[in-house]
């Protein structure tokens, strides 16, 4: 198994460790070995670094040059992500796979199935269906619900529309109930539906708290978390949506039904501007990206679990991408104070708690044939040395 935590830094991960904010890094430091002199690509930006980890070339071999380069046959505005192109040079899964050895990369850079050479088992970034949005809900009294009669106030309902790109367009309907018996009117109960049906497939929430709604979007399954934020006469209420987003799943007929069935929608990796606008707060901006990682992190051990591939390898971007927007230490950055400074590296120590999560869950697993190896990328001088685990 192969873990990459992208834009980890040496020094940081071994401060944090030093303060007791990393115990499974500390395990896997002192029972594993550590690479000395590993020196990175140039440019040491994610998509060729990790094509290099792949395949052991430089990136004037594997045509990863950047994270994004222009075509010169287009026009200058529709520059190409590297992360959904194929790679000139063969990577490891596609060779161990062509050597007999089963094979499984989830969210790997340079792994898009849809690219051409991919592993046995790949999972890896789909569409973003429709952006992520905060919409004011109008409640108006309603009967054309079914199964509405368990409420000590009126039914009221409201609507909000689910703009997808690339599909039909979809309504939501929310039927607000109150079920407190203790004669105010307080509406504490949704149900979001798209036929009015409050049947067993609707969705039932409380107020302020998280929910999750599977669509289908051309064909595709997808789906989004939202939030209902209310008063309990629904006088000031709103809706906040994740981005609807999907993943590209390719494996053995029925695999991509077998995932989507025992963990759900491919959820979304973060939401900054929801939180730049204060749409969200630092802990529902946590709450997001903690679920991604989550699901990536129980999607890959599942694999290994049950398919028990030769090669594994998987990837979370959180640290490079809280790094990318929150790091603030240097007194010449936009927006630097003492206390923004000591703000934003709460939000960096998070995503580094995230990852020693991710790393005592995948040691947890490791059986007596197993082999953890950890690396990272960084622009950063101080990029971690790989990190080799072998069974205890």
């Amino acid at each position: 198994m192969l873990i990459s935590f992208d834009g980890m830094r040496n020094d940081l991960a071994k401060e944090f460790i030093q303060d007791g904010k990393l115990p499974h890094f500390k395990t896997l430091m002192k029972n594993g070995v550590a690479a000395k002199d590993s020196k990175t690509v140039t440019p040491s930006l994610t998509a060729p670094s990790h094509a290099a980890i792949a395949s052991g070339a430089a990136p004037s071999e594997t045509g990863m040059v950047s994270n994004k380069w222009q075509d010169p046959n287009k026009e200058l505005a529709n520059g190409e992500s590297a992360f959904h192109q194929p790679l000139d040079k063969s990577p490891l899964w596609a060779e161990a796979k062509k050597n007999g050895k089963t094979t499984a990369t989830v969210l790997f850079p340079g792994s898009n199935p849809d690219a051409g050479e991919q592993a046995d088992y790949a999972v890896y970034y789909g569409e973003t269906w429709a952006e992520s949005s905060l919409d004011k809900l109008q409640f108006k009294k309603t009967e054309s619900w079914k199964h509405t009669k368990n409420t000590f106030s009126p039914a009221k309902e409201a609507a909000v529309k689910l703009p997808l790109k690339k599909a039909k367009n979809k309504k939501i309907y929310i039927l607000a109930l109150d079920t407190s018996d203790d004669g105010k009117t307080s509406y504490n109960r949704f149900i979001f539906s798209e036929n009015r049906s409050a049947d067993s497939e609707d969705v039932i929430v409380n107020a302020n708290e998280w929910g999750s709604i599977p669509v289908e979007a051309d064909g595709e399954s997808a789906g989004f978390w939202f939030k209902l934020k209310t008063d309990a006469s629904l006088e000031k209420a709103s809706i906040y949506r994740t981005a609807v987003t999907s993943a590209l799943i390719e494996g053995p007929e029925g695999f991509e039904d077998e995932l989507l069935s025992e963990f759900g929608f491919f959820p979304v990796q973060d939401d900054t501007k929801a939180f730049e606008k204060k749409w969200i707060t630092r802990e529902e901006y946590e709450e997001i990206g903690s679920r991604f990682v989550r699901w990536a992190t129980d999607v890959s051990l599942y694999i290994k679990e049950k398919y028990q591939p030769d090669l594994l390898m998987f990837y979370t971007p959180q640290i490079d991408y809280e790094s990318h927007h929150f790091l603030l230490t240097d007194p010449r950055q936009p927006g630097y104070s003492e206390g923004n400074s000591q703000r934003h590296s709460k939000y960096i120590e998070w995503a580094y708690k995230l990852a020693d999560d991710v790393v005592g869950q995948t040691m947890d697993s490791l059986s007596e044939e197993d082999h953890l190896l950890v690396v990272s990328i960084t622009a950063w001088s101080q990029s971690i040395p790989f990190w080799l685990q072998t069974p205890f």
